[in-house]
Parts: C-alpha cells; sequence; structure tokens
C-alpha cells in the first residue's frame, strides 16, 4: 500500500462513509458534489486494493477489510483534530462555538436556562443546542462529535464504560400536587393517599420512588404515564393527583402555576453525570465548558447547604 497517495482528504472521506453508508450524504456533509466523492472513493479503493463499500440496496456496504481499517481511520482522525485543537486556548468571548448535549426533561426544565446564560454571559456568540436525552450508550454519538456532552442519570450506569463519566449534580425529590390539597405529611404512606402521575417512559425519579416504597411493603397507584413532565400543571390542576419529580422543576412548577410541593425524605434524591468522548475531554473549548458545568453544580450545592 502507498501511503503517500492516502492524503488529509481521503482519511475524511472513508471516515464519512464508514458513518453515512451513502455517497450522496457523505458528499452533502462534505459539501462536496456526488462525481467528486465517487473520484475520491476511486482513489481509496486503489491505495487500499479493495473495493471497501459494495452497493447493497440502497447502501453502502463496507467490505471485511474496510471494517478492519474502521478503528484505525477514526482513530487517527481524533488524534489530528484533537491535536489540532489543543495548539489554540479557548476564548469565550469572541469564540462561536456550538456546545451540543443530551439532558433529560428535567435538566432541560431546570438547569439548561442556567447553563444559557453562563454561555451568554461569556461569550454573545456562544450557543447551545440541546437534544433529548434517551436509552442507549451515546457510545457513538460522542465519538462522531454529533453530541459535545452528555448529562446522564444516576452514575451513568446507561452509558458506554468506555466514556468518560464524572457526578454532576444531585438533587431531592419532592412531590407536587395541587396547593388547596396539601399532604398531611411528608411519609411514605402520605404518598398512597391518591394516584400518581408517572413523568417518563424510563425515568431514574420514578424508579427511585417505586424502589423506596416497596423497601417498606408499599405500591403507589399509578393513574396514567406521560412521556415527560409537560403536561403535569394542566394535569395536577384539574385532578387529585400526585408527581414525584426533581425538586428543580418542582419548584418552577409551583412558582408558575398554582400548585405546590411537598418535601419528601432526605434519602430520595436524584443524581446526574456529565459524559464525553475520552480523547475529547481535553479540548479547549469542551473542558472550559465541563468546567463552568462543575462550577454551576458547586453553586447550587453550596446555596442548599448540601
Amino acid at each position: 500500500m502507498d501511503l503517500q497517495r492516502l492524503d488529509l482528504n481521503l482519511i475524511k472521506i472513508f471516515k464519512l462513509l464508514l458513518e453515512e453508508r451513502q455517497v450522496s450524504r457523505a458528499a452533502q456533509r462534505l459539501h462536496l458534489s456526488q462525481p467528486a466523492l465517487s473520484h475520491s472513493l476511486k482513489r481509496l479503493r486503489e491505495v487500499f486494493q479493495d473495493p471497501l463499500f459494495v452497493q447493497v440496496g440502497r447502501e453502502m456496504q463496507p467490505t471485511s477489510k474496510a471494517l478492519l481499517l474502521q478503528p484505525t481511520i477514526e482513530q487517527a482522525w481524533q488524534t489530528l483534530e484533537l491535536g489540532l485543537t489543543q495548539v489554540t486556548d479557548f476564548d469565550p468571548a469572541s469564540s462561536e462555538r456550538q456546545f451540543k448535549i443530551a439532558v433529560s426533561s428535567s435538566v432541560e426544565y431546570a438547569f439548561v436556562p442556567m447553563l444559557y446564560d453562563i454561555l451568554q454571559q461569556a461569550g454573545p456568540g456562544l450557543r447551545l443546542e440541546v437534544f433529548e436525552l434517551r436509552e442507549g450508550d451515546y457510545w457513538q454519538s460522542l465519538n462522531r462529535r454529533e453530541l459535545d456532552l452528555v448529562v446522564g442519570i444516576g452514575k451513568g450506569e446507561h452509558l458506554s464504560a468506555q466514556l468518560d463519566i464524572a457526578p454532576w449534580l444531585s438533587e431531592s425529590l419532592v412531590c407536587l400536587h395541587r396547593a388547596d390539597h396539601a399532604l398531611e405529611e411528608n411519609s411514605a404512606q402520605s404518598l398512597l393517599s391518591r394516584s400518581h402521575v408517572y413523568t417518563s417512559s424510563w425515568g431514574h425519579s420514578q424508579s427511585l420512588t417505586d424502589d423506596w416504597l416497596a423497601q417498606q411493603g408499599m405500591q403507589r397507584s399509578i393513574a396514567l404515564r406521560v412521556p415527560s413532565f409537560m403536561a403535569l400543571p394542566k394535569l395536577l390542576e384539574q385532578h387529585d393527583l400526585l408527581a414525584v419529580i426533581p425538586e428543580g422543576i418542582g419548584r418552577l412548577y409551583a412558582q408558575q402555576t398554582h400548585l405546590a410541593v411537598t418535601e419528601l425524605d432526605a434519602q430520595l434524591r436524584v443524581g446526574y453525570c456529565l459524559a464525553c468522548h475520552p480523547i475529547y475531554r481535553f479540548e479547549p473549548a469542551l473542558r472550559w465548558f465541563i468546567q463552568e458545568c462543575e462550577q454551576l453544580a458547586d453553586t447550587l450545592t453550596a446555596a442548599k447547604g448540601v
């Protein structure tokens, strides 16, 4: 194999073809015409003396040799990207960097506005794109730079063990209910007085609540399940229901509506973690953003005296 014929553009094209499995999509991402990308694919085939990608239906399936080369190609590109970004310090005041994060709906409601405030105070050109946290290990999304950071649930057991995962913050769970129909006390027994809204398809806070009640030989009644917190205000104002949710979003709803919160047992806390790709953790911009997230967590924890 003649490595002198393999330039950086060909490595990037190889990487994108492995990701997209279509010449048209790869060309779109590179802002190239399809004929230009097809020509580059021809050069790759000549360098590696292998078809590399074979048309199967509407997709270009990688050959066994392409799959063997994939880890080397991806690592080489990541190392190059990281090396080039580390030579320049990050200046938030002049940067137009967009940070892409995945968060749960509770983090979106309670903490994303605070994160955006931090970005705007640091530099008017900084931007934030937020994606909904879903079940999955997030290795590929972070590896492909589709995301910069994932705010995981708990200790990140649902995330890939290959990621760099660190604790972020935790908050108490509270019971949200109609202000004119408060709980008699903040005991487990009081949570059985009414039916509940289960606010997630796989939420950590809900399983924590059920486990806590089960330890005391109790089981709550679930009236309905919803995929997020959006419907809670109307549901709880119109019906005599309860919802056990993270404190941040509970306090927000109590301020904005006629609902109220009751504090629960101190051991009922939901935790969050920060996860990123280990090779990008020390990229100056991402390192700065992670430090700002950690500073926010320290500030909130100190304010609550936890």
